[in-house]
């Protein structure tokens, strides 16, 4: 029998992208990243505010609920709550930057000085958590020196999360197939 002339189509490696918390991860660290360039230091406020209201939106929703289903005091206790965390989370808020940038410092210091951390993800963790401590406590100048650090965050979580990314789909973290 006469061997066949033709050879073989060659095989490219298939790489498998697995859909994860990291992924998840890194798309967040994207779009904060593009609202911290974008929006600079308020559109931080902003979404924290937002997220406030919708927690509060969600109690006094629930609340009614239970209304309905003449589950009064459960109800109005939902209502009372709600409002409480949309009054007091507007005026407030800043408490939420102070409690954030401190976790946050925290992990990231000890990300930075782990011989195996992520030392792009704590290094955006710090310029984070500095500019939410410089918002927490502004003025004038430290609004327009929390900004110029929002925009370098920004930047930083970009990067952070495109490097995560990359890593996702072609580093270490997936097994590639044949």
């Amino acid at each position: 029998m006469a061997k066949s002339s033709q050879k073989a189509p060659k095989q490219h490696k298939k790489i498998k992208f697995e859909f994860d918390s990291r992924t998840l991860l890194a798309i967040g660290l994207i779009a904060m990243g593009i609202l911290l360039i974008v929006g600079g230091i308020s559109s931080v406020e902003w979404l924290i505010k937002l997220a406030i209201t919708v927690v509060g939106a969600v109690f006094i929703v629930l609340g009614l609920i239970d209304v309905i289903k003449k589950d009064y005091p459960q109800g109005f206790v939902r209502i009372v709550i709600g409002i409480v965390v949309i009054l007091l989370g507007w005026f407030l808020y800043w408490v939420a930057f102070i409690v954030y940038a401190a976790i946050t410092l925290i992990a990231a210091l000890g990300a930075l000085f782990d011989k195996n951390g992520d030392k792009i993800g704590a290094i955006a963790q710090i310029v984070v958590s500095v500019v939410m401590l410089l918002f927490a406590f502004g003025s004038k100048f430290v609004w327009s020196f929390a900004n110029i650090l929002a925009y370098i965050a920004g930047a930083v979580m970009i990067i952070d999360g495109v490097y995560t990314l990359y890593q996702l789909t072609f580093g270490s973290y997936v097994k590639k197939t044949k």
